[in-house]
C-alpha cells in the first residue's frame, strides 16, 4: 500500500482523480491518531493530509480562523490562546487510549466531529464550521461557506462534511467561528453522589439560569463547570449549591476548584484520563436523564465488568472494557436503541471488528439516504469506502 502526502490542494485534487479513473481506494487520514476508528478499508493508497498545514488567515476581532487540514490542533489552540479566544467545542482528544504518538490534526477533529464537555452548552464541532474547502471523490476542488455564519448559501457542505469521516471528500481547509475564552473557571466538585443520584443533580443544574458549561460524572464524583468574571462565578457557585441542596446527601462533600487547577482537571476529562486502557471503548449517546438507567441496565444484561464516566449532563456514556463477544455487543445496542440512544464503538480489536458494526446501525431509509449522498460526492466509492457503513 503507497502513501502519498500531498503538499498543495491541487497535487491533492489531481491524485484522487486518477484514483476515480482506476477505481482504487483511498485511506484518508491527517496524522493518523484516529484511523482506528471505524471499520478497515480495503485501500490501495494512503491519503495524507500532514503537509496541508498551517494557518491561512486569523482574525481575533472577527473572531474567524482558516486552517489548512493537517495542522496541528496544538498549533491553533495555541494561537487563540495568545489572542485570548478559543474553539468553543472544546475537542475531544483519545489519542491517549489510540497509543498514538503523532498530535491530532483540526481536519481529523473535525473529519470524525470531536466535540468535547462544552458541546451541550456551546454546540458541536459542526456548529463551529463556517466554510471549507475539500475535494471530493472526482477529484474536484469544492469551496463552501466563508468568514461570516451569513455566506452560507445553497447546501452547506460544511455540516454535511463534519462527522462524515473523510467518506465524502478530503478536508483541505477549514473556517470555524471562535469566542472569547473566559476570564476564569469555577468547577464544583461534589463527592459521595451514585450514578443515578448525580445524573438527577446535573440534570438539575442545567435547568438553573447560572449557565453551567460542562458537567460530568466520574466515579463518586461529580463535577460542574461555570466560566465568567470572577465575582460573577463566585455569586453563581454559591446559588447553585442552595438550588442543587435537595440532591445532596449527608455525606456528600463539595469542594470548588479554580481557574487553573479547575482548566487543567477538565482537559484530563477532555482526554478520558479517568479510565483505564482497555480492548474496547464505547461511547454512547442518550437523553442526559436516562445516563444512569442505561448503565444499571448494561451492568445486568451484560454480567461484565466495566469502568464508565458521564458527560454531557449524563447524555453521553463511556465505556471501557477488557473482553466482550459480539452477542455482549448485540444486547448493548438492543438496550441502548430502546432507550432512543446510540452507540460508537471507539476502540477494538480488528477481527472483533469485522464481526460487528462499528457505528450505531442505520434505519434502513435513513440508511439509504447516506449511501445516496456518498455516491453523489464519491461516484466511484474511492474515499475511505466502508469506515463508516457497509455500501
Amino acid at each position: 500500500m503507497s502513501e502519498f502526502a500531498p503538499n498543495t490542494t491541487q497535487e491533492l485534487a489531481q491524485f484522487i482523480g486518477n484514483c476515480a479513473v482506476q477505481k482504487a481506494i483511498c485511506a484518508i487520514i491527517g496524522n493518523g491518531t484516529k484511523s482506528n476508528i471505524g471499520h478497515e478499508v480495503p485501500a490501495q493508497h494512503i491519503v495524507s493530509t500532514r503537509n496541508l498545514s498551517g494557518i491561512v488567515f486569523y482574525s481575533p476581532e472577527e473572531m474567524v480562523i482558516r486552517a489548512k487540514a493537517g495542522t496541528p490542533l496544538l498549533e491553533i489552540e495555541d494561537a487563540l490562546t495568545k489572542s485570548g479566544q478559543h474553539l468553543t467545542f472544546e475537542p475531544m482528544d483519545y489519542t491517549r487510549h489510540f497509543g498514538a504518538t503523532q498530535k491530532q490534526t483540526i481536519g481529523g477533529v473535525i473529519g470524525c466531529n470531536l466535540s468535547g464537555s462544552r458541546r451541550i452548552f456551546a454546540g458541536a464541532a459542526r456548529d463551529s464550521m463556517i466554510g471549507v474547502e475539500f475535494v471530493n471523490g472526482r477529484g474536484e476542488i469544492i469551496k463552501s461557506g466563508g468568514r461570516v455564519m451569513k455566506n452560507v448559501t445553497g447546501y452547506d457542505f460544511t455540516k454535511l462534511l463534519t462527522g462524515a469521516y473523510g467518506t465524502l471528500g478530503v478536508l483541505s481547509e477549514i473556517t470555524l467561528k471562535l469566542l472569547p475564552r473566559p476570564k476564569n473557571t469555577l468547577m464544583l466538585k461534589i463527592s459521595g453522589l451514585n450514578d443515578s443520584q448525580a445524573v438527577l443533580l446535573m440534570c438539575a443544574a442545567f435547568a438553573t439560569p447560572f449557565e453551567v458549561t460542562a458537567a460530568a460524572h466520574i466515579g463518586e464524583n461529580t463535577f460542574l463547570r461555570l466560566e465568567g468574571l470572577k465575582e460573577f462565578i463566585a455569586q453563581c457557585g454559591q446559588d447553585l449549591q442552595k438550588q442543587l441542596a435537595q440532591f445532596l446527601t449527608p455525606n456528600t462533600n463539595v469542594q470548588l476548584i479554580e481557574d487553573d487547577s479547575a482548566i487543567a482537571l477538565w482537559q484530563s476529562i477532555n482526554r478520558l484520563e479517568h479510565l483505564p486502557i482497555t480492548n474496547f471503548l464505547w461511547q454512547i449517546s442518550t437523553p442526559p436523564a436516562m445516563g444512569g438507567h442505561i448503565v444499571a441496565q448494561l451492568k445486568t444484561a451484560l454480567q461484565v465488568e466495566f469502568a464508565h464516566a458521564y458527560d454531557w449532563s449524563g447524555g453521553r456514556i463511556f465505556m471501557a472494557i477488557n473482553e466482550m463477544t459480539p452477542d455482549q455487543t448485540h444486547t448493548l445496542r438492543g438496550i441502548i436503541t430502546l432507550n432512543k440512544g446510540h452507540a460508537q464503538l471507539l476502540k477494538a480489536p480488528a477481527q472483533f471488528k469485522s464481526q460487528v458494526p462499528v457505528f450505531h446501525p442505520q434505519a434502513e431509509a435513513v440508511q439509504l439516504l447516506s449511501n445516496t449522498i456518498k455516491k453523489a460526492f464519491d461516484p466511484e466509492l474511492i474515499l475511505n469506502t466502508g469506515r463508516m457503513w457497509k455500501i
